[in-house]
């Protein structure tokens, strides 16, 4: 596992939180495999 440097990933759309509550940070989990041959 390793840090995605800040900055690096961007969102365009994020539904609106519920009524008097605010978004402070998402968490992004980015899954990886190794590449399939051919």
């Amino acid at each position: 596992m390793f840090d995605v440097a800040d900055g690096t990933v961007e969102f365009a759309n994020l539904p609106a939180p519920p009524e008097g509550m605010e978004i402070v940070g998402c968490d992004v989990i980015i899954r990886l495999r190794p590449k399939r041959k051919g």
